[in-house]
């Protein structure tokens, strides 16, 4: 399961509301079960504040499909241009591709020292 700790980062909200308005992700538990089962579903992204009914629907379908774990539903509401979405299902794969790619650099920058160790002269 893929988690960001940020409530959504400027890019990955921007390509939410790209991928919503280009029908490029389906909103809401229906339509997102529905996409797992036709096998049309990339990405599931989901509030971590989520109903447990919502989770557990979710939790089974998705074992071969990418997470993508946001903070509230609000915010992820509010970036697909709705109120609040608990779970939205990405089903364009170039747009999840995008997604996946945001969300692991951000998560290799988080990894990666603020400065590099200094290098000892040893003779």
């Amino acid at each position: 399961m893929i988690t960001t700790q940020e409530i959504l980062s400027d890019r990955i909200g921007g390509l939410l509301s790209i991928g919503r308005k280009s029908g490029g992700i389906l909103i809401g538990l229906r339509a997102t079960l529905g996409a797992l089962r036709m096998r049309q579903c990339r990405l599931v992204v989901i509030a971590r504040d989520a109903s447990p009914r919502t989770l557990r629907a979710i939790s089974l379908p998705t074992r071969d499909i990418d997470i993508l774990e946001v903070e509230h539903a609000d915010d992820l509401g509010r970036r697909l241009g709705r109120g609040p979405v608990a779970v939205a299902a990405v089903v364009n794969p170039h747009l999840a591709k995008g997604l996946l790619k945001l969300v692991s650099s951000s998560d290799d920058q988080r990894k990666k020292p603020s400065h590099p160790p200094h290098a000892r002269n040893e003779k």
